[in-house]
């Protein structure tokens, strides 16, 4: 095999990974120890993030040892910051891996083999 057409087939291959990062799921790690699913890089869903936030500041409201006026006290955007994070970090893998796959590609199929004379 020509290395022309392993560079192709490597770069086909990373752009495909890239590819299916951007569509498999994300999850960030909670503030209690738990995941919090976070939807994809194409399509964030962070419903999940704000009802485990809700769930928390409801479980800080309720609890004995909050005391009064511990309602607005507890801050509840870790999940949402997690799960910003998390989909930060995995589109710019994506997004990077992709691009260097795509261009990697194309660059083995347009460069020429040089003819000999």
């Amino acid at each position: 095999m020509d290395p022309r057409k392993f560079v192709g087939i490597v770069a086909a291959l990373v752009a495909v990974v890239g590819a299916i990062l951007l569509v498999t799921g994300v999850s960030a790690a909670t503030p209690g120890g738990g995941t919090v699913s976070c939807g994809s890089a194409m399509k964030p869903d962070t419903k999940d993030a704000a009802y485990q936030a809700n769930v928390d500041g409801l479980r800080n409201a309720m609890s004995l040892d909050a005391g009064y006026g511990s309602l607005g006290a507890s801050s509840t955007t870790g999940f949402a910051q997690a799960c910003d994070g998390a989909i930060s970090t995995r589109r710019g893998w994506a997004y990077g891996l992709l691009g260097v796959g795509a261009v990697a590609f194309v660059g083995s199929i347009a460069i020429k083999r040089p003819t000999t004379a």
